[in-house]
């Protein structure tokens, strides 16, 4: 213990202050090393060996990453197989018992399904998540919160077997493969993946999910009206008439559901009325087939009509700007060639590939732009001569301050003699290169491409393009 008489001025009261230092540092080193001894080297919870293990835990990457672009394709192989027992399901319970007699290869792509969804466990149980913004792919902790969670015990109960019940109860096994429908709680997640996943063809995306789910109603009543109206006799007053063919026996299975088909397509579409129905039941039932397909109409115009809406609001908004210019330019009598010159440029402003861009950049906060600016135009900038050998901190720093400019056509961007203070990265666009008023070269440059400065050279566009321009 170091006395509070041991410390005081002067030479001494230094000397003794480095003692009882010295005398300190023993004493806690000797603490330590008991402790150490008599505890088997227990660490604080605070010490440095502690929170470096927690930190080399917390960053175990042996999971799947869940944006990767293997388990988006996984994922879209799942829809499939949702999908296609979507549609087995309705047509088992409404063609029982001959769907299990006649259509037993049907029963096998079930059984291969089951196989892809059964994978679907391991792949689950070791996909990464987000837990408050962080991405997590320690494998522990994965199983841990799916064998947790509500979705585990779902996917267990729509996999259990039963199919292999098919020999010895064919009527059940129909009805059993109702749990299959637990899996539809995935349908929103799936979905949204594929929407994520092929984001440049939302256009066809959207009319293919409108089409496929007119198709999968279709189906489900076609399904609900072969059970429906099919008596004890089993004879079904609702399908056409056959002349050769006394019985429904001695239809073929796949011929029943493509009459069946096609009354329901035929009433929801006003192509064909059908048999007129007898009974209360069979009214409403019709009615409500006519709804669907109804709806269904009405979905598709919504659809196509939010697609041409968010295709034509540049047009209209480049159509005001342009009739604006044209009001003003006419008001102050500018001549018709500078007229032609500005409105054609105004057009290429708002109807090239890059006008989206800058109006995508608008959205995103500045920090977010800039660093889409530097992934896409590093890679340009590094192939420059002049940065030839500069590390990539300073190719990320130079593409961070390029700035996105717009240049009519004929506009000479410098000539010789001029102080050269910027450099150009064409980013779309032809650069003519003059020298002695005879064109000495062109570069083409509709891909990413740079201009080098060459100062002795006159340099102009021939038509209107994007430039990154990068200034002193």
């Amino acid at each position: 213990m170091v006395k509070s008489s041991d410390v005081s001025l002067g030479s001494k009261g230094s000397k003794g202050s480095k003692g009882s230092e010295m005398m300190s540092w023993r004493v806690l080193s000797f603490g330590r090393r008991s402790i150490g001894r008599s505890t088997g080297r227990v660490h604080s919870n605070f010490s440095l060996h502690t929170r470096l293990a927690s930190v080399v835990v917390e960053d175990r990457q042996d999971a799947f990453d869940p944006k990767a672009t293997l388990v988006k394709v996984w994922e879209q192989v799942l829809l499939l197989c949702l999908l296609h027992e979507s549609f087995l399901l309705p047509y088992f319970l409404a063609f029982q018992p001959e769907a299990v007699e006649k259509v037993s290869m049907l029963f096998v792509v079930v059984i291969i399904c089951e196989v892809v969804f059964a994978v679907d466990l391991y792949v689950r149980a070791n996909t990464g998540y987000y837990s408050d913004g962080n991405l997590i792919r320690d494998t522990k902790r994965t199983i841990k919160k799916y064998v947790r969670s509500r979705r585990f015990v779902l996917d267990v109960v729509a996999i259990l077997p039963t199919q292999i019940l098919v020999t010895w109860y064919p009527h059940q096994v129909v009805k059993l493969l109702s749990v299959k429908l637990l899996r539809w709680s995935r349908f929103p997640h799936l979905v949204s993946n594929l929407d994520e996943f092929y984001a440049k063809h939302f256009v066809v995306l959207k009319l293919l999910k409108v089409l496929a789910s007119t198709v999968y109603l279709a189906h489900v009543l076609a399904c609900i009206r072969y059970s429906f109206g099919e008596d004890k006799s089993h004879t079904n007053t609702w399908l056409p008439p056959d002349s050769s063919e006394s019985s429904m026996h001695s239809r073929s299975l796949h011929r029943q559901y493509l009459t069946s088909l096609f009354w329901s397509v035929g009433i929801m579409t006003g192509l064909f009325e059908g048999e007129l129905p007898k009974r209360a039941t069979e009214f409403l039932f019709t009615i409500l087939v006519a709804l669907c397909g109804f709806s269904m109409f009405t979905t598709l115009c919504a659809t196509i009509f939010v697609i041409s809406k968010c295709e034509s609001d540049n047009a209209e908004a480049m159509g005001a700007r342009i009739n604006q210019l044209v009001h003003v330019l006419s008001f102050h009598r500018v001549p018709e060639k500078q007229q032609a010159k500005a409105i054609e440029y105004l057009k290429r402003y708002y109807t090239d590939a890059e006008s989206t861009d800058r109006e995508t950049a608008k959205l995103l906060c500045p920090s977010i732009a800039n660093d889409i600016q530097v992934e896409l135009l590093k890679s340009t900038i590094a192939h420059v001569s002049l940065f030839g050998g500069c590390s990539d901190q300073f190719i990320v720093a130079l593409t961070s301050l390029l700035e996105m400019i717009a240049v009519p056509a004929q506009t000479t961007l410098f000539s010789a003699g001029d102080y050269g203070d910027a450099m150009y990265v064409v980013h779309s666009g032809v650069l003519t290169i003059v020298v002695n008023f005879v064109t000495y070269g062109e570069v083409w440059t509709d891909a990413n491409s740079t201009a080098s400065s060459c100062l002795s050279l006159e340099k102009s566009l021939r038509r209107d393009r994007t430039l990154y321009l990068f200034e002193r």
